[in-house]
């Protein structure tokens, strides 16, 4: 069922993370962990991996990048999915995760990007939905 399924998001804004955390509800899902930073996002994935990390590349300390590299090398087949300001920010990514940009259509792409990881309706590698 698609409310035990355990959402992780990091992004350094309250109200992107608030918009995905209503988005998520509205999908059913219940399970959801917030975070504002990636260190205490990690301490959180090493007790119990989640099913689908949803990270903002732009975070202090370490970008999201680096955060999804710690978190695949110890959780291979963890979903994940990128979210970005713009496009720009990404030149080329050689990982296996969706990219979103926060943009005009946001809130469309990123419902796509989840319905799809957890219908098995996969898009293509490095798959990016900009705005």
């Amino acid at each position: 069922m698609i409310k035990n399924y355990k959402v992780v998001i990091v992004d350094n804004s309250k109200c992107v993370t608030g918009f995905i955390e209503m988005l998520l509800q509205d999908m059913g899902f219940e399970n959801i962990h917030i975070f504002f930073d990636a260190e205490d996002a990690i301490n959180e994935i090493i007790k119990a991996p989640p099913d689908l990390v949803i990270v903002d590349y732009d975070l202090s300390v370490i970008n999201g990048l680096a955060l999804l590299a710690l978190v695949r090398r110890v959780y291979p087949e963890v979903k994940a999915i990128m979210t970005i300001s713009y496009a720009g920010e990404l030149r080329a990514v050689t990982n296996d995760f969706y990219i979103v940009e926060k943009g005009v259509n946001f809130s469309k792409y990123l419902y796509e990007c989840i319905r799809k990881i957890f219908t098995n309706d996969i898009l293509p590698e490095n798959f990016y939905l900009l705005s």
